[in-house]
């Protein structure tokens, strides 16, 4: 067996060694894995998850369902972890095609596997780690000149990019990169985007159906815009104030320290400046400029996932520095360079684990207990928070817990789709568009109401 398919089995077995020890065995809030309910409930049911639709998601979703392993949520959480393996395997064959040495290609995509932001999303139901994939082919088109379908391949992989996470449209340059002159490979490259992009059609086949998970309901021009411009999360975008924009830079640097360590940061560094070929130096900058820059100024409490694809530039950096090292200045020093890195990070695993293990959080399935036990019978059941809404409806639709039950997210009433989404999932709740949750409590006497207002599920009001 060749070297190159030996350290391929090194890295998959460990990655995946790792990985499985630390997976969630079912719905998790771990890692800010919150959003988990919302996506494994629009999967199951062929619903449409919160804006921007991730359409791509939800059909790997849906395929990873179908494995007769574990829970619904654990096969859904296997598929970050699936991707997460993914990535690392592609990070290895581009650093061994652009020349590095074996050894170091190896441990480069271990330590990229391993870093805890990596390695947290790998383990929960969430679409950072198959973004991250897609990231990562799509600049593995750009880095390379020649790839299996060209121009079909590079325009394909951008598009399903933006179906899975709007932040890819940051790579629109990347397109206009002149791989070709010719006009045929450029006509290729955009109708091959355009076919990556037709998976959001998928979106109002799913709503027609009227799904109990239907954002936006995207039937019509003005729902599906609605919902795959992501107009919802509009006002987070420059939410900050200047000293609120002062600290996230510096958090910024101490996330760097968290991923790569004082001696890998000053490594990649390093790396940035040495003789990299320009193409790869403005590529790798500006992915890490622009994505880098839309964490900081965006104001969500979990902006920090959005430097995924710069700790994937970072990680580069990282190697062609400790390339130069060795080249220009101590070429016997691979001898221990490269052993060391291994050590570290062994020594690193068992400070990582507690940081990311989503294996032992039973938040979520204790509250989905919870919920089964102590709901009353027939009762309305209003929720606020996604912690306490998507997990519900995980339960309650892709579990079929409870159906006695009517589940009614606060936040979510003032949107006509969703009063429309209930009336059509409830029928037998009255219900207008504008109602209050009062109105809805007079107009629905006799039930028994119950307000879900934390992540512990109690019912503090009965009627």
């Amino acid at each position: 067996m060749q070297q190159k398919h030996i350290h391929s089995l090194i890295l998959t077995a460990t990655l995946m060694l790792c990985y499985a020890f630390t997976l969630a065995p079912g719905l998790t809030w771990a890692n800010g894995g919150a959003d988990g309910g919302d996506l494994i409930t629009a999967a199951a049911t062929g619903g449409v998850a919160h804006p921007s639709g991730y359409p791509l998601y939800l059909l790997l979703g849906r395929v990873f369902q179908l494995i007769p392993l574990g829970t619904l949520a654990f096969r859904v959480n296997l598929l970050s972890a699936t991707c997460a393996v993914l990535s690392g395997l592609v990070l290895h064959s581009l650093l061994q095609r652009q020349g590095f040495a074996p050894g170091l290609a190896l441990t480069s995509a271990l330590a990229f596997g391993l870093a805890p932001a990596i390695w947290s999303q790998a383990v929960i139901a969430e679409v950072y780690a198959l973004q991250n994939l897609l990231l990562m082919l799509v600049l593995w088109t750009w880095l390379e000149k020649e790839i299996p379908g060209g121009e079909w391949t590079r325009g394909i992989l951008f598009g399903l990019a933006v179906c899975n996470h709007l932040t890819a449209l940051l790579l629109i340059p990347l397109l206009l990169l002149p791989v070709t002159t010719r006009h045929a490979d450029l006509v290729k490259r955009g109708l091959g985007c355009a076919l990556g992009l037709s998976l959001y059609l998928t979106l109002p086949l799913r709503a027609a159906t009227h799904p109990p998970v239907n954002w936006g309901n995207p039937v019509n021009l003005d729902g599906f815009w609605w919902l795959v411009s992501g107009r919802l999360y509009g006002d987070y975008t420059f939410d900050f104030s200047t000293v609120q924009l002062l600290l996230r830079l510096w958090a910024l640097g101490g996330l760097l320290l968290e991923q790569f360590t004082v001696i890998g940061v000053a490594l990649g560094i390093y790396g940035m400046f040495a003789e990299l070929p320009r193409r790869i130096l403005l590529i790798t900058l500006w992915v890490f400029v622009t994505f880098a820059g839309f964490a900081v100024i965006y104001g969500s409490y979990d902006s920090q996932v959005y430097l995924l694809p710069c700790y994937l530039v970072f990680t580069l950096w990282v190697v062609y520095g400790i390339q130069d090292i060795l080249q220009n200045i101590s070429p016997r020093l691979g001898r221990f360079l490269v052993p060391l890195i291994v050590f570290g990070l062994l020594v690193r695993i068992p400070f990582t684990i507690p940081i990311v293990d989503a294996s032992h959080d039973p938040r979520a399935e204790r509250f989905g207990e919870q919920f089964v036990a102590q709901t009353p019978p027939h009762a309305i059941l209003f929720a606020n928070g996604d912690e306490a809404v998507f997990a519900l409806w995980y339960f309650h639709y892709a579990l079929g817990q409870r159906p006695d039950v009517i589940v009614v997210s606060e936040e979510l009433l003032p949107y006509p789709w969703y009063v429309e989404t209930l009336a059509h999932t409830y029928p037998a709740l009255k219900i207008s568009p504008g109602d209050s949750i009062s109105n809805i409590v007079a107009k629905n006497q006799g039930q028994p109401v119950c307000y879900i207002a934390s992540p512990e599920f109690f019912c503090n009001k009965f009627q």
